[in-house]
């Protein structure tokens, strides 16, 4: 038998696969390897091998654990899941021993727990056992702090004060575990850009140049401090941020629940969308590109990125679907006014998906010269990851506004509409890995999931490759996309971003289906209550104010995204019908 240390990243699928049927955990027996992988990421395993890749027994050394004790935090490494997959065959304290060792020759301070039936073993073994202690030791759960369902703390290795510090502890001198195990990393992808099952890159061969720079490149180049500085003054005194959180009185009441308003339509050029196309035309200039391409479905993202390009001197080229040019009138303007040559996408439904296929059609054929500005967390890694991170401004600021305006940092709930999923990225990224905040998705019903003009996918969609990413996508059987409709030209996209799926599949988050008339209705509600014409985009996430129940005293942030100028003909249209 050998001894093994590997990190989560080093194992195989097949050894992955294998330490979950030996945990026999339920809610971790459909964990994909990717999602083991990133689960588990600050984890060591340790484990003893036979032949034909057989693991005999194995533990867990987890890395992201301290307790805290009288309001002091005391940093261990925890030994967790240890199992053996033969009883009685001394596999288990072989382990042990090996472990130990390693964890006293690394110096590595460890700590363990167990249930007291297990004492005998652990005795055998030459493990320092604390009886009964465990018990003052409380863990979070549901925002209640309870004591720990084991009786006794193990100490596999430990200085004297360690030990000492340990032994006192009793129901009157309590520790408090503090732990991100058992936390997804939602917000990043791995290596490969997965969101769990949910990313990766699956382009044409002519692609792998221009993508594959991006990969190397874009998190070296937009950490910089020369990128920053640049950006960060770019944002605060041409875009105009920090965009106020407004405290929505007037619906708070109707609504008996505290709503705030994260007012994205005070940006410059009128949505969340410059966040993104600032930060990426930067990005494009210092890669040497020339010349921009976009794709627009509401025309914000075309504005956003013809107005980077006029600012920082690219040629710039929008595609945007026929009809949206029709519906979206003011903002095609706008565009042609900055400079931008807008061409119509003629094919298909002739909306946001079709643009979105002719901007990638024109990097194939421009792929030295050219960077795609990519507006929403859709597309081949890294720009699912790229646009979320230029758009998380949007819930940092939102931690920030909160904690001068109410001496919190979270909410209690984030909502944001969903299509691609840019604003929903921004809104949700800094709050996605605190457990205490809700998080609401408002997708685009259209005229209902069941009438077959629908953009809501999360009801719809099952997996499938979309614009260069694995995703939800709505389908056919033989995969064929089935075309999307929504009142909301932003919103009429038939998937939606890995991001925004993981957080589904995982039931971080709660996705609700919007219809057309209920999104104008509360549109024209915000209108008369606050005085405020929001895009039709954020009406649907408005919309949810009507679907669930909030409590009087609940935190509510709902993401105003855009303003609805650009909408004014559908709203004109509902005033004279």
């Amino acid at each position: 038998m050998n001894y093994q240390i590997k990190k989560s990243s080093e194992l195989t699928d097949h050894e992955t696969q294998h330490i979950l049927s030996l945990w026999e955990v339920p809610e971790w027996s459909g964990m994909t390897p990717s999602d083991f992988r990133s689960f588990f990421k600050n984890s060591e395993f340790h484990f003893i091998s036979g032949s034909e890749d057989e693991i005999p027994a194995i533990v867990r050394l987890n890395f992201d654990f301290f307790l805290e004790i009288s309001g002091k935090q005391y940093s261990f490494a925890e030994a967790v899941g240890l199992v053996s997959a033969q009883k009685k065959r001394g596999y288990g304290s072989q382990l042990v021993q090996s472990f130990k060792e390693n964890l006293i020759q690394r110096k590595i301070e460890t700590i363990g727990f167990c249930f007291a039936d297990l004492r005998p073993f652990y005795q055998q073994c030459n493990i320092e056992i604390l009886e009964n202690k465990a018990k003052a030791i409380l863990e979070n759960s549901e925002n209640r702090w309870i004591s720990s369902e084991d009786d006794d703390i193990l100490i596999f290795n430990g200085s004297g004060e360690t030990r000492e510090l340990l032994r006192q502890l009793n129901p009157e001198k309590n520790a408090y575990l503090i732990t991100k195990n058992n936390t997804m990393n939602y917000k990043n992808p791995d290596e490969h850009g997965y969101y769990g099952e949910f990313g990766g890159a699956f382009i044409p061969e002519m692609l792998y140049p221009n993508v594959e720079e991006l990969q190397k490149n874009y998190l070296k180049i937009i950490e910089s401090e020369e990128f920053q500085d640049e950006y960060q003054d770019l944002l605060k005194n041409y875009v105009g941020r920090a965009t106020p959180l407004y405290f929505a009185k007037n619906l708070s009441r109707k609504y008996n629940t505290q709503i705030y308003l994260k007012r994205e339509d005070l940006n410059h050029t009128g949505a969340h969308k410059i966040n993104n196309a600032l930060g990426q035309v930067l990005l494009a200039k210092r890669l040497g590109k020339t010349r921009i391409i976009a794709e627009t479905g509401a025309g914000q993202h075309g504005v956003a990125t013809a107005t980077a390009c006029a600012l920082l001197g690219l040629e710039c080229i929008v595609y945007m679907g026929e009809i949206d040019i029709q519906r979206q009138a003011p903002n095609v303007a706008r565009m042609k006014m900055l400079g931008a040559e807008v061409i119509p996408a003629t094919s298909g439904s002739k909306t946001l998906k079709d643009a979105v296929n002719e901007a990638l059609r024109d990097w194939i054929n421009n792929p030295v010269t050219t960077h795609y500005v990519i507006g929403s967390v859709v597309g081949p890694h890294p720009f699912p990851d790229l646009v979320a991170r230029f758009q998380s401004i949007i819930s940092k600021e939102i931690r920030e506004q909160l904690k001068e305006k109410i001496g919190r940092e979270n909410p209690d709930y984030v909502i944001a509409c969903v299509g691609g999923g840019s604003n929903a990225a921004g809104t949700f990224y800094h709050f996605v890995e605190e457990k205490e905040v809700k998080i609401i998705a408002a997708e685009a019903g259209g005229l209902g999931i069941d009438s077959g003009k629908s953009a809501a996918t999360t009801f719809l969609g099952t997996l499938g490759v979309l614009h260069g990413s694995k995703s939800l996508v709505m389908q056919t059987e033989d995969g064929q996309v089935i075309e999307p409709h929504s009142i909301s030209a932003g919103l009429d996209y038939p998937g939606i971003g890995p991001f925004h799926a993981h957080l589904f599949k995982e039931k971080r988050a709660e996705f609700f289906s919007i219809n057309d008339e209920e999104a104008l209705q509360s549109a024209f509600e915000l209108t008369k209550l606050e005085g405020i014409i929001p895009a039709l985009e954020s009406s649907h996430a408005l919309a949810v104010l009507d679907k669930k129940k909030f409590r009087e005293e609940d935190i509510v942030v709902i993401c105003l995204s855009g303003r609805g100028d650009k909408d004014m003909e559908t709203y004109l249209r509902e005033i004279r019908s």
